[in-house]
């Protein structure tokens, strides 16, 4: 994959240079000249952080969790799919939207899992 590359706007249109890609907007024209190949590859999932981390729920309460898929430097990948899970659905249930609803009373780890990784949150 490339690395280098610039974007330029002057007047009525865009120029975007990537190695020997030129490609050229004008007035809703797209112009593509000296095309070369360019691979991308999907940053890997490091870490799923969970907010809250934490939650104390009377029983038929409910709390909304938000799960953050993150590379390895600690930046956030947004548009990935979560997969939401209970340790226990008896006493806490989660909607894949990540709504967690407590059923009974007892300690549940909430899970989210993004291409394998998991992150958890306690309640």
């Amino acid at each position: 994959m490339r690395t280098c590359g610039h974007l330029c706007i002057r007047g009525h249109g865009v120029h975007l240079r990537w190695g020997r890609l030129l490609l050229a907007l004008f007035t809703g024209v797209f112009v593509v000249q000296a095309c070369e190949s360019v691979t991308v590859t999907a940053v890997q999932v490091s870490s799923v952080a969970m907010a809250p981390s934490t939650a104390t729920l009377q029983v038929g309460d409910s709390v909304l969790f938000a799960a953050t898929p993150r590379d390895p430097s600690g930046a956030a990948l947004p548009g990935r799919t979560v997969a939401w899970s209970s340790s226990d659905p008896s006493r806490a249930s989660v909607a894949q939207s990540g709504w967690v609803r407590a059923a009974a009373a007892g300690p549940v780890e909430i899970r989210a899992t993004v291409d394998g990784v998991t992150g958890a949150a306690l309640v």
